[in-house]
This record gives structure tokens, sequence and C-alpha cells, in this order.
């Protein structure tokens, strides 16, 4: 039989040696079975609990193209720690006569529908189980008054100071005043956006090792966040000495680990100090830019969608055809709708951070797309031509 390997690690507790080790165990599995090894696949630092990995992508179109007839891994684990991708692969796979063969699991055998729903409930439990603890961990340390993770623009983070403790980035710092003072004398995020990149401000991130913030530059969401949340500069309370810890939570999804919403804490679960050593606005600015913030959103109108009053934090359904689907060529931000009849890149309209100044119509826009895909759907022209009754 023609067996694919496959291995991965995720933890910090791992390292790149783990996938030839996992490798090594596969191959007397595979030999002590009498299967050909015929191709071996592997993701490293990619959490089980998502189906987003290069290699097991690989390794299931392999098996679909019926090139592989079983899998060899060291442990159900190293597949899935997630039942909802689990289930639905193993059922597919054993449509497709490809067997699953590691330590815990062996899907030739009879008990292997009751091994897979334990083996599977387990590793997905495991997984858990490392966020509650890591959480857990962390809350010790934010409750010992020391740092608990996160970086903030403004800071130079422990790692990299000198004191070992985090220390203001007095550079930074100069640029947070300025913004709080732009913004409390009148000035847009957008306009504060635009004027720190013509500057040449490196944006926040810009440094640090993010493939999409370390090419982007300032943008006005950067500087007015949410909030409600404490997001974007205005809203970090720690530039008034003030730090909180738990006060968003990420939830992943139940179906792809992957993918994560923010939900808000209630007040009675942050863990919060004052460390008057991390200051870096005024009460008085501060308490300037939160009026301005108060009278601007009193001066909002309700969003509503067919009259109805729009729920916190939800978003509204794009009224208009190919809405977010848009993107710009220059620096792959999407296209949004600046008004109701253009559409423009969003990185120049949020702040000039692109070059690429195009407004477009979006009645050209439909009617261009809208003739492409007729043209795909229908080459010979018989919708269109087609009588109608």
């Amino acid at each position: 039989m023609r067996a694919a390997l496959y291995a991965r690690f995720s933890t910090e507790l791992q390292s790149e040696s783990s996938i030839e080790d996992q490798f090594r165990v596969c191959e007397r599995l595979a030999e002590r079975s009498g299967f050909t090894v015929t191709a071996r696949f592997s993701d490293a630092a990619i959490s089980g609990g998502t189906i987003e990995r290069p290699g097991y992508r690989a390794l299931l179109q392999a098996a679909r193209r019926h090139q592989i007839d079983v899998i060899v891994a060291e442990d159900t684990s190293r597949l899935w720690r997630l039942l909802a991708e689990q289930a639905p692969r193993l059922a597919e796979l054993t449509d497709l006569g490809v067997h699953v063969v590691t330590h815990d699991l062996d899907t030739r055998q009879e008990s292997a529908a009751v091994l897979s729903a334990v083996v599977g409930s387990m590793a997905e439990q495991y997984r858990k189980e490392i966020g509650r603890r890591t959480r857990r961990g962390l809350e010790g340390v934010a409750r010992a008054g020391k740092c608990a993770g996160g970086r903030s623009y403004g800071y130079v983070p422990q790692a990299q100071s000198e004191s070992g403790k985090i220390e203001i980035d007095q550079a930074q710092a100069e640029v947070i005043r300025r913004i709080f003072e732009m913004y409390a004398s009148g000035m847009a995020p957008r306009s504060i956006a635009a004027r720190l990149n013509a500057e040449g401000v490196p944006s926040p991130g810009s440094a640090w090792n993010r493939t999409v913030r370390r090419k982007s530059g300032w943008l006005a969401s950067a500087i007015h966040g949410d909030v409600k949340r404490g997001s974007g500069i205005l809203n970090n309370e720690a530039y008034i000495g003030r730090v909180i810890w738990n006060r968003v939570r990420w939830v992943r999804s139940a179906s792809d680990s992957s993918k994560r919403r923010c939900v808000a804490n209630p007040p009675s679960e942050w863990v919060v100090r004052q460390d008057e050593r991390l200051r870096i606005v005024s009460d008085e600015l501060w308490q300037r830019v939160k009026a301005r913030q108060s009278r601007m959103k009193a001066a909002e109108p309700a969003m509503t969608v067919r009259g109805t009053r729009r729920k916190p934090g939800g978003r509204r359904p794009g009224k208009y055809r190919f809405t977010g689907l848009l993107q710009c060529a220059e620096c792959g931000a999407s296209f949004v709708l600046r008004n109701r009849d253009y559409y423009s890149c969003s990185s120049h309209w949020h702040g000039a951070n692109c070059s690429n100044t195009l407004n477009v119509s979006r009645k050209l826009v439909q009617e261009i797309i809208l003739a492409r895909l007729q043209r795909t759907l229908d080459p010979a022209g018989e919708i269109s031509n087609a009588a109608h009754p």
C-alpha cells in the first residue's frame, strides 16, 4: 500500500527537529505494516485546530487524487485537534478508500469509529486546556503587577529594555502627544494619519514582525480605534498610567481555531493597576480628547437597516454589489466606497498611505464585472439571446 507520512508541530516546546523525529516514528509504523512510503507532508508552527495548513491540504489533495492508500502519523493529534474537522475528513477518507494509521488509531480495525471519537475528543480538549492554563498564568503575572504580554505603541518591550521592564519610547511618546493634541484641536483621524504619513513618521508595527502591518503606514483606524474595546491610540489608557489586562478576550471559532472574534469582558473581570511610570499623556489632554469623542458620538445619526436600529458592534450588510471584493493593485488594500458613487483605495482614503488616487465609478465597476461574468458563464450568448416567456 502506498503510504503518505504527515508530521506537524505547533508549540514553543517543540522545534523544527520535531518534524524529523515524527517522520522517523512514522517510517517505523509504515515498515511494520508493510507500507511503501511514497510522499511526506508536514506543517511547522501551525495549530491542529485549523484546516489552514498547507501540508495538510496537500495531503488531502493527494488522497482525493487517489495517489495514496494510507496516511501515517505519529498520533491522531498530529492530524487533528478539532472534532469538527476530524469527523468529516475520516468519513471522506473512508469513502476514498484511504486508511489512517497512527499509534492510537487504525481505521482498518472495526473499533476505529469508537476510538476516533475518543482520541479526537481528548486531543481537542487538550488544545483547549493549553489555552486555559496559559490564560491562568497570564492572569497571575498581571495580578503581580507585571507585563502580561502584548505590545503597545509608545513603549519599549521589557525584553528589549535595559532595565528589564517596559519603558517609554520617547520618540514614539512625542508622536502620541502630537496625535492627542491634533485630535483635541479638531483634526479628523484621517487627516492626522495623512499628515504623519506625509512626514514619514513610522507607523505602529512598522518594525514589528508582522508582514501586513510592516508594509502599511498610518491609518485612521489605528488612531480612532474602538472606544469600548479600548483599542486605538486615542483610547489606550496606559498613556495615562492605567494598565488594564483582560479587557477583552478572543474566542476561537468552533469550526476553525485560526478564526477568532473579540468579546468584551465585564469590568469586574479586569485586572487594573496604576503605574505613573508609564504615563505619556496628561489628564487634562486625555479629558479634552474624551470630551470631543463624546461630542462626535452624540452627533452621529443612528445607523439603521430597514428601519431597525443597528445592534452595537454589528455591521451593516453591503448595499451594493461587489462591496468588499475589490482590491487595490498598488498596496493590496480593499477598494471601498468613499461616497455613494465612487470607490477608492482604503489606505489612500483613510490616511494617504497609498499612491493610488484613482476614484472608480461604482456603476462602471458593476457594468464591467457583470459583463465579464456573463461572458464567462454564457460564452455562446444563449442566455442573453434566449426568448423570454
